[in-house]
């Protein structure tokens, strides 16, 4: 069912655009965290504990859709899984304990901890997404998991500068936002076996998608705030153009998600209840978002 590959789609969009744009702030904190250090907790502190969400919602309704593909990549991928799922509980904790610490040099420290585990654990996913469509195998090294996980540290690095609003460095930024997708389409063009015919038939959704993104990098440019919640649809927008590129293939175009779709009298249920439920955790998370973000803003503008 193809409409239960794009509502896993786009449940993995939610949690890759949080998770991106904390990416983003973790580098940032490692470099400005001094400068920058209360712009940089007032969005990363309401994001970490979302992006968990949003990562159990998708496992859980990946599993429940394609339970027919778990005995295939289990196997593969369940060491970089694990380690994967250690970091982030190293990294939630040392979060967790910068807040309580009152010394500023250990909450800096902790702060670090926390950074560098955020950083591992993108390049673990990233390389187990670039795997899983291109070769088939964990490849924490190969050359098209490396380009994802570049290609979202530039998002995140653009979209961290755009929502802390740093004034003095706008053109590396720019640069960043510039340089993701043309990484990113020459990495799928010449790396997988049908990643040009891909972007060519899927050119009426890259070609917005691009003028879309020099909007948001000149209104960002200009300094207006807006560009900053433009960061966020964005990546979320980017994300749902490589699921329309990569069309349910899988290991570098030899299989197909259609393969391990649950066929059960239940999928339509299924289809319901996710639909439903990932509703109302949308809901609750624009609401989270108002609360936080626009109706009590962050009240020191250095």
């Amino acid at each position: 069912m193809i409409g239960l590959y794009y509502l896993n789609y786009a449940i993995l969009a939610a949690f890759l655009t949080l998770f991106i744009v904390e990416l983003g702030m973790a580098v940032s904190a490692l470099v400005y965290y001094g400068k920058y250090r209360e712009r940089i907790r007032h969005y990363i502190m309401p994001l970490w504990e979302i992006t968990g969400t949003f990562a159990v919602f998708y496992v859980v309704s990946l599993v429940a859709t394609y339970p027919n593909l778990i005995p295939v990549v289990a196997p593969i991928y369940i060491a970089p899984i694990i380690a994967a799922a250690l970091l982030l509980i190293v990294r939630n904790a040392f979060l967790a304990y910068s807040e309580i610490m009152g010394e500023h040099r250990m909450e800096k420290a902790a702060f670090r901890i926390y950074s560098v585990a955020t950083i591992i654990v993108a390049f673990i996913l990233a390389s187990m997404l670039g795997s899983v469509v291109s070769v088939g195998h964990p490849g924490l090294l190969s050359g098209f998991g490396a380009a994802v996980f570049l290609v979202m540290l530039l998002l995140g690095l653009f979209a961290a500068s755009s929502l802390i609003r740093d004034d003095e460095g706008k053109l590396l930024p720019s640069c960043f936002a510039v340089v993701a997708p043309i990484l990113a389409l020459s990495a799928f063009g010449f790396g997988i076996s049908y990643g040009m015919q891909a972007i060519v038939s899927n050119a009426y959704l890259i070609v917005p998608w691009l003028a879309f993104l020099a909007v948001a990098i000149a209104l960002y440019i200009k300094g207006s705030k807006v560009s900053g919640k433009l960061a966020f649809l964005l990546i979320f927008l980017g994300v749902m153009l490589f699921a329309a590129v990569q069309n349910q293939m899988l290991f570098n175009g030899g299989q197909s998600l259609s393969q391990f779709v649950t066929n059960s009298a239940g999928a339509s249920g299924l289809l319901a209840v996710t639909t439903i439920g990932g509703t109302f955790l949308v809901a609750a998370l624009l609401y989270f978002v108002y609360i936080t973000q626009i109706k009590k803003p962050v009240q020191a503008r250095k």
